[in-house]
């Protein structure tokens, strides 16, 4: 069975495809907190923001999506979060190749592993924070699984 797990850039696990999905990539979070306490803020919107690529996929797949946050509130006033520095704000169809690319190495080789900094690296004080791979992982698994 097919599975994809969440882990560390700097620990990537044995017998798994690795997949970096940190700000370096089209899929790293857009949403920078700078206290834990909005970690799950930033992981919420992140998870709306994969949800917005996909609805708009056959209608906007050259544009970038306009950055919001999902309150109704303007940019930048959500207490706690910021668009995160060196997020590459990547047109719906490139966010969209990357998604299908995973779901794609998913189905060749049974085992995906989406690295971040957030998740890992054997420490079980981080084990259980939310990342934003988690939400990555539930929409390929939702969309292309």
């Amino acid at each position: 069975m097919s599975k994809i797990i969440v882990g560390h850039v700097r620990s990537p696990p044995a017998g798994y495809q690795c997949v970096i999905c940190d700000r370096t990539s089209f899929l790293g979070n857009p949403y920078g907190f700078n206290e834990e306490k909005y970690r799950d803020a930033s992981v919420k919107n992140c998870g709306l923001w994969l949800w917005d690529n996909f609805k708009l996929s056959e209608e906007l797949d050259c544009m970038p999506i306009e950055m919001t946050f999902y309150t109704n509130a303007p940019i930048y006033t959500i207490e706690g979060l910021h668009i995160a520095q060196g997020f590459k704000n990547p047109t719906v169809s490139e966010v969209m190749r990357e998604l299908q690319f995973i779901a794609d190495v998913v189905n060749q080789t049974g085992n995906v592993a989406l690295l971040c900094w957030c998740k890992g690296n054997k420490n079980p004080k981080i084990e259980d924070k939310a990342c934003h791979c988690d939400r990555i992982k539930a929409c390929i698994e939702r969309l292309f699984l």
